[in-house]
């Protein structure tokens, strides 16, 4: 089978769900669509030109990112707002070798792409505002021009995201790993403070910082 130009890496990876096998195929933007990652049973199935599994555009992931624990150290995961798929490499070189291909086809994807840095995974912490409307979980954060969005991760539910209007925040801060908004009594969740954990100060530095922009 000669190889399509659109093709910028194949090969076989693991997902983290269910430690099943398959045959992905990383695209570029083209004429058969938009820049994606295609799954398939095996490459033979690939190679005759079977229809994919699964299909994940890069377009829909606001967040692509290196993971690691002690049974799946070589993963990368996809965030969009519906889901987080994961996968699983045997080593740091072979994931890492997926992570700057596919950062080489979402930088030369002509369409516009959502900034990655704008958006953060959180965790809402069960205090204060968050204790009193049962909000606490994993939630995914996006800086807009007039609000936060946050959008609960590994929801199977349909609840709407929390949209935080600027206009209506008090204050906001961080200390250490937490970053913090002060509601008043017009936002969604009514007046109170809203505390975020994130993985180190310098991410809670950063999100407070473009929050006062």
């Amino acid at each position: 089978m000669a190889e399509s130009t659109d093709i910028r890496k194949r090969g076989y990876l693991k997902k983290v769900k269910n430690s099943r096998e398959r045959y992905y195929v990383l695209r570029y933007e083209s004429n058969s669509g938009p820049s994606r990652i295609e799954c398939y049973h095996n490459e033979k199935k690939f190679n005759r030109n079977a229809l994919p599994r699964r299909v994940i555009r890069l377009a829909d992931c606001w967040k692509i990112i290196k993971m690691a624990n002690s049974k799946y150290p070589y993963t990368m995961s996809f965030y969009t707002q519906e889901y987080c798929y994961s996968l699983y490499t045997k080593a740091r070189e072979e994931l890492e070798s997926w992570l700057i291909a596919i950062d080489e086809v979402k930088h030369s994807d002509s369409q516009n792409s959502r900034d990655n840095q704008d958006c953060w995974q959180v965790t809402v912490i069960d205090r204060d505002v968050a204790k009193s409307k049962q909000l606490a979980g994993a939630y995914s954060l996006q800086m807009l021009p007039s609000e936060m969005k946050l959008t609960r991760l590994g929801s199977s539910d349909t609840t709407d995201p929390l949209v935080l209007k600027y206009l209506y925040i008090r204050r906001c801060g961080h200390a250490g790993q937490f970053f913090f908004v002060e509601n008043g009594h017009s936002a969604c969740t009514g007046p109170g403070k809203l505390w975020m954990q994130v993985d180190d100060q310098i991410i809670a530095e950063r999100i407070h910082a473009k929050a006062i922009r």
